[in-house]
């Protein structure tokens, strides 16, 4: 089973079967963004996204299971910086679904637990915890949640500083995926991979998967969806990272401040967060350019941040 997670579906079935109204209306829309997308059409695509996302949301609200509400109010408790009592509802979320026996869905709850500890600086904790959702994704027979897990355990293990593993686990995601149905995935692997070369000296390498990576994106409208923003923000984040290996920082500068502006459009605390760590990349960048000024300005609004979601800079 192959599909491409980024796009405005999902790959795990729902708890109860959708009303055939909502499939009929749901492809509609899903087929009138991608038609929009490929055209270039980004008032449409944006119309098109809205009315899915809208349709998504009312089937999610008939439909909700005690699992879906758990991770409701995770989210929600994250967002209000309430992190031990967010974290006791991830692990909720977690017995829930092993007592379900479903591989696919207690991947997902050993990830979304991942990512939570991730953002409170327990990186050895998070580790452990994305190889069992990748343990768990194997077993599935998905390859498309195959790929997912092994894209989250290198992104953390390239937040690690260890890109020799993280390019292994990168370049496994890329084998899972499909060449034509996940696109976007391998996109997403491309741009990360980028930065593991970046880090292992290999710079030619790191421009090839960036420019595999900027070829797709030069191809979508980017919309409201989370998945083509954070897919922006990381491919620019890597060309960053590129340009100060090579003591451009001006450059550097300048797209992590546009990744800056693509996290804006985004609620949550995931998305504070990121901004957060890329502000730490300005403050550094900016100090090697020998602007201090800007260094200070970036730590401060990190500073801000941090303070905002209850979390100490991590």
């Amino acid at each position: 089973m192959s599909q491409d997670p980024a796009e405005p579906s999902s790959a795990f079935s729902p708890p109860h079967a959708p009303t055939p109204e909502f499939q009929r209306d749901f492809q509609r829309a899903i087929e009138d963004w991608a038609a929009a997308t490929k055209g270039k059409d980004p008032e449409a695509a944006q119309a098109a996204a809205i009315q899915a996302l809208a349709l998504a949301a009312e089937e999610a609200e008939r439909n909700r299971s005690p699992t879906i509400l758990l991770q409701q109010k995770a989210d929600e408790l994250e967002s209000q910086g309430k992190w031990p009592e967010a974290e006791g509802t991830r692990r909720q979320v977690l017995s829930l679904a092993e007592s379900e026996g479903n591989p696919g869905i207690s991947a997902k709850a050993q990830l979304d637990l991942a990512q939570h500890l991730r953002m409170r600086g327990r990186m050895q904790e998070a580790l452990d915890g994305v190889a069992a959702a990748v343990d768990l994704a194997r077993s599935s027979g998905i390859s498309t949640l195959l790929a997912m897990m092994l894209d989250a355990r290198g992104g953390l293990l390239l937040e690690a500083n260890r890109a020799a593993e993280a390019l292994g686990s990168f370049d496994e995601a890329m084998s899972a995926t499909d060449p034509e149905l996940g696109v976007s995935m391998r996109a997403r692997i491309h741009a990360a991979r980028a930065r593991c070369y970046v880090m292992l000296g290999e710079e030619a390498k790191a421009e090839e998967d960036l420019k595999a990576c900027r070829e797709y994106l030069d191809g979508i409208v980017i919309g409201v969806f989370p998945g083509p923003i954070s897919l922006k923000c990381r491919w620019l984040e890597a060309s960053a990272a590129l340009a100060a290996s090579r003591r451009d920082f001006a450059k550097a500068i300048e797209a992590i401040e546009q990744a800056l502006r693509w996290w804006q459009q985004l609620e949550g605390a995931t998305a504070q967060v990121a901004r957060a760590r890329l502000l730490s990349k300005m403050a550094d960048y900016c100090n090697q350019a020998g602007d201090e000024r800007r260094a200070r300005s970036a730590r401060d609004e990190q500073a801000t941040l941090w303070s905002r979601l209850g979390l100490e800079s991590v």
